[in-house]
């Protein structure tokens, strides 16, 4: 009805009215419940009640429909024990088994068009219905087989009925000859849970081990079977109907999707668990097998457990019932309510808690080096168990380089083959080993556990070194040594740097005169390059026995690079003359010019740097004399890549 708050305040303190509830909309889709329950996780990691079994026992199935993908194992009915009714079993029987035994549109099931055996069909798709076509969801165990057992037994006498026919209802012979069928197939089958969405209305406080079923409840347990009772819909807050009273019953009461207890559901100490049960929708039969409709009540929540203990089966095959219920009791969420006074918690059931993650292995795989300034892609693969596991797609993984303050991250998802890449711009120290860490994270999901692994890279970096003049003389009245004037001193560096090693302007010492000695090494990134460049503008050697050399305007350069897979190159440029004239110097490597008593000029020698990727060193000009004792080098530059990242 609708009221605005005057009315509901007069309604609210009439002694004709008990209780004012909103009238809450629910969205009535198996989606969110399975959700709530984590039974979606499941199937992502793959678990979904294959092989095993649910057994429901209701007022029959729509075997046709197209939740069920052909997978009703078994049908079985007993109906009509009493006499007092009509039976629903399709021969007029009332015990009948076989396919189609326990169909849910024969016309004992049927008030004019209208199916009055919906229960089973609905009952039976939220345990184990299997998604597509227009299924609003996936069942909890869509994997699972099912047994459907029909122990209702229609009624057309009003009275019966409370006063609405015709109605359904079931009674204990036909219950324990629903359940015997059950303990026949329970091995052939592999059954996990028989679902019993029915009850009394009583309010049961304490367990009941006189109730007629206990002894066949505890023959189930035995063989593996748990029986999933629905707590009942009269909204007792401190008891349950039977046979939700039996010890050896999961108790099962309703919530909804946001886990506050449903006003109707049975509660209290008794309960095992709660589950999702306001406005579920699942399968009804109809003629053409593929209707959907939603329904409320403890009957709904409780295959939702059903359905949950059919996924733990697969993946636990050789645990007791005792330790499957505990366990999602154990890893539920806690959902604490008032029963009768006293505060009560229950736990509602999660799935994708009560299931075991499954162990990943993160690998690095690359790059094996990196260079500063570059965009460089960083990448780990992500598999289960092992490296050589399944690949896991679709997770988040973090990737790191260096450490400390220039730690540097980046995160990528994972593809169908389980890399994961992203993009960072190294800015790096170098370090004497020219090391870096490096490592990748992943956090962890609902399916799969946290792993992570660290390795170490290498860095790309540049050394050089550029001289003026460098000169070693060892004659009885002439000693001299020159040690690299001036010198930039040797350069390592991962960066983009520049020498500022100040020129000088000239350097005389008795038979070596040199003016413009300017030394300079330069490296720059993307791509990493070192240069190396030694100028001097002019220089005259004066060596006893040998005429004079004289060099002017003398360049010295070499260059290493790691673009284009990496190269190393050098060039010299001078003015050279001996005696006073002029000798032609062709541009090649290592000319040499003849001198006098075994002496010679090599100009443009250059020599690989041992130990880099790509090095040279180049002496513009090289002197040797007088048997070795005169040795004088002009212009040198060395430079040399490291560790090319390219």
């Amino acid at each position: 009805m609708r009221a605005d708050a005057d009315a509901i305040r007069s309604l609210a303190t009439s002694p004709d009215v008990a209780k004012v509830h909103p009238n809450r909309t629910y969205r009535p889709t198996l989606d969110s419940s399975t959700a709530v329950i984590g039974a979606d996780v499941a199937h992502r990691r793959g678990v979904d009640g294959s092989g095993q079994t649910v057994a429901v026992l209701d007022t029959g199935i729509d075997g046709q429909h197209e939740f069920f993908d052909d997978r009703v194992v078994a049908e079985s009915c007993h109906s009509n024990a009493s006499g007092l009714g009509r039976t629903l079993c399709p021969g007029g029987g009332e015990d009948e088994s076989g396919p189609g035994s326990a169909d849910a549109l024969t016309p004992a099931c049927l008030d004019g068009e209208v199916s009055i055996c919906d229960h089973g069909s609905h009952v039976a798709g939220t345990a184990a219905g299997g998604g597509g076509g227009s299924a609003p969801s996936a069942g909890v165990a869509p994997g699972a087989g099912i047994i459907a057992v029909q122990v209702f037994t229609r009624y057309d006498d009003p009275e019966i009925c409370d006063g609405v026919a015709p109605c359904v209802a079931s009674n204990t012979a036909d219950i324990l000859a629903g359940l015997d069928d059950v303990a026949a197939l329970a091995g052939e089958h592999a059954v996990a849970a028989v679902n019993l969405s029915l009850g009394s209305p009583e309010n049961n406080t304490g367990h009941c081990p006189g109730d007629p079923v206990a002894g066949a409840f505890g023959t189930l347990v035995g063989a593996g079977v748990a029986p999933v009772v629905s707590a009942g819909n009269e909204g007792h807050q401190a008891g349950v109907g039977s046979p939700a009273c039996v010890e050896a019953a999961v108790t099962v009461g309703a919530t909804a999707d946001d886990d506050s207890v449903a006003g109707f559901s049975n509660r209290g100490v008794l309960l095992d668990v709660f589950a999702p049960g306001v406005d579920v929708t699942s399968s009804v039969p109809t003629a053409t097998h593929d209707a959907y409709a939603p329904m409320q009540g403890t009957s709904m929540a409780a295959p939702h457990v059903a359905g949950a203990l059919a996924v733990l089966r697969q993946e636990m095959p050789d645990a007791s019932v005792g330790e499957l219920v505990e366990l999602l009791r154990d890893t539920g969420a806690d959902v604490t309510y008032d029963s009768g006074g006293t505060p009560v918690t229950t736990p509602r059931i999660d799935l994708a808690e009560a299931l075991p993650r499954i162990p990943t292995v993160v690998t690095w795989s690359g790059p094996d080096a990196v260079a500063n300034g570059a965009s460089t892609e960083l990448s780990a693969v992500l598999t289960e168990v092992s490296a050589d596991g399944p690949p896991v797609a679709g997770a988040e993984v973090t990737l790191s380089l260096g450490a400390g303050d220039d730690r540097q991250t980046c995160t990528g998802e994972t593809d169908a083959s389980g890399e994961a890449t992203c993009t960072v711009v190294p800015d790096q120290p170098l370090t004497d080993d020219a090391t870096l860490p490096v490592g990748a994270e992943f956090a962890g999901d609902d399916v799969y556990e946290p792993s992570s692994t660290s390795d170490t890279v290498l860095l790309e970096h540049y050394t050089g070194r550029a001289s003026g003049l460098s000169a070693s003389v060892g004659l009885p009245l002439l000693d001299l040594e020159i040690d690299r004037e001036p010198d930039t001193g040797p350069v390592r560096t991962a960066q983009a740097t520049t020498t500022d090693t100040p020129c000088t302007p000239s350097v005389g010492v008795l038979v070596l005169r040199a003016g413009g000695l300017c030394p300079e090494v330069t490296t720059s990134l993307d791509p990493g390059t070192s240069t190396a460049t030694s100028s001097v503008g002019d220089v005259r050697i004066g060596l006893p026995g040998l005429p004079v050399i004289e060099v002017e305007g003398l360049t010295a350069t070499s260059t290493s690079t790691c673009a284009d897979g990496g190269s190393a190159e050098g060039s010299v440029g001078l003015t050279l003359k001996v005696g006073g004239k002029t000798v032609p110097v062709d541009p090649g490597v290592g000319v040499e010019v003849d001198l006098p008593g075994a002496a010679r000029i090599v100009v443009n020698e250059q020599t690989p740097v041992p130990g880099a990727d790509h090095g040279l060193t180049v002496n513009a000009v090289h002197v040797t004399a007088l048997g070795g004792l005169a040795d004088v080098v002009v212009g040198t530059a060395t430079s040399d890549v490291h560790h090319c990242a390219g």
